[in-house]
């Protein structure tokens, strides 16, 4: 009996060792969780916040030049879609344009007004 309580005493603080060392390898990788949580947290903020910066601060200075950039939006056609009502009328507007570019001194001046 006494070595059979003595074999259950070991077991016991066995037990209490291996019950110890696995609590020290939980609480790191709660902490490595936490961790990588608030640096995965600070990694996006690096990522979006100057993209939100950039769109708000810099998206005057772009829509001013854009008014340079006409021209040539509508001569790629990609100022957007327009009205069917206005249909005959840019028709009329892409056949100048298109015009335009055929002729050489047109183009010419055109190339020049675009450039200034």
């Amino acid at each position: 009996m006494v070595e059979e309580n003595d074999s259950i005493k070991e077991l016991l603080e066995s037990n209490q060792q291996v019950l110890e060392s696995l609590d020290k390898r939980l609480h790191k990788m709660e902490n490595k969780f936490k961790r990588d949580t608030v640096l995965g947290v600070i990694k996006w903020l690096i990522i979006v916040v100057p993209i939100i910066f950039g769109v708000f601060y810099i998206s005057p200075y772009v829509k001013q030049y854009a008014v340079y950039l006409e021209p040539a939006m509508k001569l790629l056609r990609l100022d957007g879609l327009q009205d069917s009502s206005n249909k005959n009328t840019s028709l009329t507007e892409e056949q100048k344009l298109l015009n335009s570019l055929c002729d050489p001194s047109k183009r010419a001046a055109l190339v020049n007004q675009i450039c200034k």
